[in-house]
């Protein structure tokens, strides 16, 4: 991942309690692997991680430009020993001014060069990204460098550098790399080595680029990763709901698996006994997490009669904001936002209750732990975890997304519970909580981590051509016909894809083709419904590909287009030739 602050938020915890409980637990050799520059000592923050216990003392921390810096001039040689330098540098290197880094930036202040330095003046890194033409970004070249001066090592890209540095980190054991950071996972999805498992892990809400409401677009970074789930040999996602939408969409396949966020240092014996009208809330400050609606609900509730109180701790963008719809709403002696406190969470042990009203969620690790403390959660049901933890006036209670009323009658409800039911509900709480233990979800890893070990098979390169042969608008969508031809016998195909992305990497989708082999060609029938386009935006242009999945290989790659008659009067989305003979796909009016 990229780093591991000071302040951390729930997928950081995750990560540190999963690293921690598959060292504890399954007895696993376990290392952290972080990419940012700005990533202090890793081995200090390791110790600062074990003596707080956020970290298990049998899990290290490692940091690839500490490495670079650190490491010894044999050890970045051996680091290097696959992309020994060969361009010379000398005449591009920037003069040193005695500070860590040293940057070179066109005239329209882009940076365009970045030499790093040790802490004894000698030059570890020089990054030029603007090989093609100085002066104008185009193309890079990463350099690294001992202690003499000596250029050791040379890369076309940051992907590669980090390539080849988890390689020297793994070395040439059985090995499991688990991706965390959507970010990383876009850079890692072609990372193929026979000794290595690759897993990739779905925190959040990735399916929400297919759908043009108030959730917006994904990164496109995140959608390298989201677009090539495929290439990994496990992916692991953390609901049931979120599993059956993503296998729905065609995204993933039989690679990916269940594993739920795990619950560690829940409380013992947590008071069933406080204040009945308290409430806490610990989250970012963002507006992802809406955190305007559950206080409109305070003043709904305040205004029915309800002298609720609820305390938000957690800092951000939205503090302000926040603040000054505190003092619109007059609900300041309802409602206090307490900062960000490491410990925030221990107040779920005194609330009697919290409330989730994010946009979307992975699955909600604070639902988790409210309950386990006996702090009943109200939650609006959104995408994706609240239904798969809560049954609704059992264990807590689930609302419409977005309904600000039924927040705040679900609290009257709440606050209007005898005794007896109070307890029984806190007692329920508690006791679903429990079904996501250490043990329980160690166990799950385990198991997956075993069997997609089994199957590993490094992809080799191979490579396929495709061919549109008919296209026509039938049944409410476009049907294609399409020739698929692979550098590996045709009957080592297993299964073809047709997949659309959005040309600003905002949007996509795929559904699978009804496959015949003939004459040692396959040929690829496929439907695309309408309905399946129905949520992209009217703007966006989708480039249309075919996956072709065989033994051992897996291919994308575009649709040749050329000569085929395409539809020219259409409502809705049509088919289209590039000017460059290739399948694409526009929005008609």
């Amino acid at each position: 991942m990229g780093i591991i602050p000071e302040t951390f938020g729930g997928m950081t915890t995750v990560l540190l309690q999963r690293s921690s409980a598959l060292a504890d637990l399954a007895g696993r050799r376990v290392e952290i692997l972080t990419k940012s520059a700005s990533m202090p000592d890793p081995t200090q923050r390791a110790k600062a991680l074990h003596a707080d216990g956020r970290l298990s003392a049998q899990v290290g921390i490692r940091n690839v430009w500490w490495d670079l810096r650190q490491l010894p001039d044999e050890g970045l040689a051996d680091l290097a020993s696959e992309h020994q330098a060969s361009i010379p540098v000398d005449e591009e290197l920037l003069e040193p001014d005695g500070s860590a880094e040293v940057r070179r930036r066109g005239e329209d202040g882009t940076v365009l060069q970045t030499d790093r330095f040790r802490d004894d003046g000698t030059r570890f890194l020089s990054d030029r990204q603007d090989v093609r033409t100085r002066g104008a970004r185009g193309g890079r070249r990463l350099t690294v460098f001992d202690r003499s001066g000596q250029a050791v090592g040379q890369w076309p890209s940051m992907r590669a550098l980090y390539h080849s540095w988890v390689d020297w980190a793994i070395g040439g054991g059985e090995a499991i790399l688990i991706i965390d950071s959507a970010h990383t996972g876009g850079l890692f999805f072609d990372y193929q080595r026979e000794n290595v498992t690759t897993v990739q892990v779905i925190h959040t809400h990735h399916t929400r680029q297919m759908r043009s409401d108030d959730r917006g677009e994904l990164d496109p970074d995140v959608m390298k990763m989201f677009t090539h789930l495929d290439w990994y040999d496990g992916v692991a996602v953390l609901t049931n709901r979120q599993q059956t939408d993503l296998l729905e969409a065609g995204v993933v396949g039989g690679n990916s698996f269940v594993a739920p966020n795990m619950l560690i240092g829940a409380p013992e014996n947590p008071p069933l006994e406080r204040d009945v009208h308290r409430g806490v809330i610990a989250a970012r400050l963002s507006g992802v997490k809406r955190l305007q609606h559950p206080i409109r609900a305070i003043q709904n509730a305040r205004t029915a009669g309800v002298d609720a109180r609820l305390d938000i701790y957690g800092d951000g963008v939205k503090e302000q904001p926040l603040r000054e719809l505190i003092e619109e709403l007059d609900v300041s002696d309802g409602v206090a936002l307490k900062g960000y406190a490491p410990q925030a969470r221990a107040q779920f042990q005194s609330a009697s209750f919290t409330m989730l009203t994010s946009v979307y969620e992975g699955q909600g690790l604070v639902l988790l732990e409210a309950m386990a403390a006996g702090c009943i959660p109200i939650a609006y049901d959104i995408e994706y975890g609240p239904s798969d933890i809560i049954t609704d006036g059992i264990d807590g209670f689930l609302v419409p997304n977005g309904d600000v009323r039924a927040l705040a009658t679900a609290l009257e409800r709440l606050t209007k519970m005898s005794d007896s039911e109070l307890t029984a509900m806190r007692r329920a709480a508690i006791k679903r909580s429990q079904d996501f233990s250490p043990a329980n979800i160690t166990r799950l890893w385990n198991e997956n981590l075993a069997t997609f070990q089994e199957r590993r098979k490094a992809l080799g390169k191979g490579t396929a051509a495709a061919s549109l042969t008919g296209l026509e608008m039938r049944d409410g969508g476009m049907h294609f016909e399409i020739d698929v031809k692979t550098s590996e016998q045709a009957a080592s195909i297993q299964k073809v894809w047709v997949t659309w992305l959005g040309r600003g990497r905002n949007a996509f989708g795929r559904v699978p083709a009804r496959l015949t082999v003939r004459d040692g060609v396959v040929h690829a029938d496929v439907h695309v419904g309408a309905d399946r386009l129905a949520d992209v935006d009217e703007a966006t242009l989708l480039d249309v590909h075919v996956d072709v999945v065989g033994e051992g290989f897996l291919v994308r790659t575009r649709i040749s287009s050329r000569g085929v008659p395409m539809p020219v009067d259409s409502a809705g989305f049509v088919p289209y030739s590039t000017a460059h003979g290739n399948l694409s796909i526009k929005h008609v009016r």
